[in-house]
């Protein structure tokens, strides 16, 4: 066999190998959207049949599988294809997809174009209040679950039809009252309106007294309201009032008192697989999670070797 035949053979090799990957097709409906657009372009997909993969990515290991590219003036009614070669994770391309039945969805988290003050001009996603979270970030377009069978050189078509609505603020109460104000500083660096955010949280009489108050001010990190306070007692002892706080790897519930047996906390989600330890100590806690609440329980020996204090710690990973 000569050279020139050897190549030939080879390429068809090459070119029947890059058949036989899967690939994702997914169009931008006009309906969804009447203007083009960038971004990140996300596809996911989960083994698990039921719900919307698009809320079952997470850290833990019952994370689904999530592919990825960017879109650049995407116009409305085109297509575009994700092949063997997409990065993602776990699996590290969309080549390296195990063949099986899975539940797939599409979301595209829009990019939008920054001027900034130093001349840098930057492609981001701005927050809209949903704490740069691309899966629920008003705006962003996604395409409807589907359950579909993946093989070597089969197609998937996925269409982007939905669009996330505005999240509503959170209203003023006789307790809680939120600020809103625009940053000059900020405002003159990222060429365009920045705002920056508080919840107060006042004393009883505020609106009446003419009294003057101490403040304590904790700077938090997209938090749009103020959390684990109520104006009503708990509904028996298990409950705890506890003020909650978060950064990028964990939720941290503040008791005001020592834990002890069951310890009840409201108004949680689970975004992966909870976690909780006490802080203090670093001592593991079973737990578990019912609708929004978690149950921790804290044994009675490790609750009589904690020292006295004014506050006590819950680590939450994998809450929100």
């Amino acid at each position: 066999m000569d050279r020139s035949m050897r190549v030939i053979i080879l390429i068809f090799l090459s070119e029947l190998s890059l058949a036989a990957e899967p690939f994702f097709q997914i169009r931008l409906s006009p309906a969804a959207r009447s203007s083009p657009v960038d971004g990140r372009l996300i596809v996911v997909v989960s083994k698990k049949l039921e719900g919307e993969p698009r809320f079952q990515v997470s850290w833990g290991l019952e994370a689904q599988q999530i592919f990825g590219m960017d879109v650049d003036g995407w116009k409305p009614g085109d297509a575009v294809e994700m092949q063997g070669k997409t990065m993602g994770a776990p699996v590290h391309t969309l080549a390296d997809l195990p063949p099986g039945k899975y539940n797939v969805q599409a979301v595209l988290n829009v990019g939008e174009t920054f001027r900034r003050a130093d001349g840098r001009v930057l492609k981001l996603h701005p927050d809209h209040g949903e704490g740069q979270r691309w899966n629920a970030s008003p705006g962003n377009l996604y395409s409807k679950a589907q359950q579909v069978q993946v093989q070597a050189s089969s197609v998937t078509r996925l269409e982007l039809t939905e669009m996330i609505p505005p999240i509503d603020p959170p209203k003023d109460t006789k307790y809680i009252r939120h600020l809103r104000i625009e940053s000059k500083l900020l405002t003159e660096f990222w060429g365009r309106p920045v705002f920056l955010s508080a919840s107060v949280l006042v004393p009883r009489d505020f609106d009446d007294s003419k009294q003057h108050y101490p403040v304590a001010f904790q700077q938090d990190h997209f938090t749009s309201d103020f959390r684990g306070f109520r104006e009503t007692p708990p509904a028996g002892n298990a409950r705890v009032d506890a003020f909650f706080t978060a950064n990028s790897d964990a939720v941290y519930a503040i008791l005001p008192r020592r834990p002890s047996g069951e310890v009840v906390l409201d108004g949680l989600e689970d975004a992966g697989r909870v976690r909780v330890t006490l802080l203090e100590g670093g001592q593991p806690l079973d737990s578990t999670m019912q609708g929004k609440q978690l149950r921790v329980r804290v044994p009675a020996a490790v609750a009589a070797g904690l020292p006295a204090r004014q506050a006590y710690v819950l680590k939450l990973a994998g809450a929100k």
